[in-house]
């Protein structure tokens, strides 16, 4: 849908124009059309993001990257259903976001793994599961096969206080993938890692991807680096309000590895965004 459609759209009747939108906008799992953001306090507002407009495919892995606070994380929560557009719409397989959430289609991982210290690994993987209702052996039997994916089979007993960092995010993809649902939102969930302990994630990461159903992944980064070795293709916000600058289609070939980084496309699909975000500077 183009702008003047959206624009067009402000003077109809809101049931109206939600219906159509939502009907033309079923060729993609996830389309954002015209969203702004706008947080008021008092008499002040702040716009977070503005007019922002993407389409992502089933299966796709794609990153939000920007600076902090160019409305990353907004938009991931406005996608999630956690945030409303003040502008825009935004819609999941053809529905809103609230009602995606409410289907448990989005698995999340925060920056922080947000363990319960007092759970187990097994038990915190396992605890979607028991909010859903799942028995308590196919709960486990569930938890098990996601503990052992994530390369955690020997600690599945310990608690997150007896992990190191890498470990308890490996613990919150886990837990994020126990349901299977469709749409994994990931924000930032390596920021607080090492570089070392963050490279050797990113690369598991992709292996945990490729054996999980192929969900669709929405990643925030303020990491060129990652974002290229992660994503298929990769957006590039402006600093706030947050814009897409830029969407740069990676076409490295998968499964990626170490080895990727040396790759020559890597190598210029990194130069080809520091271009664009320093020559808006």
């Amino acid at each position: 849908m183009d702008k003047s459609l959206v624009k067009a759209q402000d003077t109809s009747n809101p049931d109206t124009e939600k219906q159509s939108a939502i009907s033309e906008q079923n060729s993609s799992l996830i389309s954002a059309q015209g969203v702004t953001k706008v947080f008021k306090r008092k008499d002040q507002s702040v716009t977070a993001v503005e007019d922002v407009s993407i389409d992502i495919s089933q299966g796709e892995f794609v990153s939000l990257l920007g600076p902090s606070g160019c409305g990353k994380s907004t938009m991931l929560r406005m996608i999630g259903g956690l945030e409303e557009p003040t502008d825009g719409l935004i819609t999941v397989d053809g529905r809103t976001p609230g009602e995606a959430r409410c289907n448990r289609e989005f698995g999340i991982v925060f920056q922080k793994p947000v363990l319960f210290d007092w759970r187990t690994v097994r038990k915190n993987v396992e605890l979607p599961l028991e909010i859903m209702g799942w028995n308590k052996n196919d709960r486990r039997t569930r938890a098990e096969e996601l503990i052992e994916l994530v390369g955690l089979k020997d600690f599945a007993s310990k608690y997150p206080a007896e992990l190191s960092g890498g470990m308890q995010q490996r613990v919150s993809i886990a837990r994020a993938l126990s349901f299977s649902p469709p749409i994994i939102l990931m924000d930032e969930p390596f920021g607080a890692l090492d570089m070392m302990t963050r490279e050797q994630m990113q690369t598991e990461l992709l292996h945990i991807w490729a054996k999980s159903a192929s969900s669709t992944v929405i990643f925030i980064t303020h990491s060129i680096s990652e974002a290229v070795l992660l994503s298929d293709r990769v957006f590039v916000m402006s600093a706030r309000p947050g814009r897409v600058m830029q969407t740069l289609d990676v076409g490295l070939a998968r499964p990626r590895t170490e080895a990727t980084r040396e790759d020559s496309r890597f190598g210029q699909a990194l130069a080809t965004i520091r271009n664009s975000i320093f020559s808006q500077s």
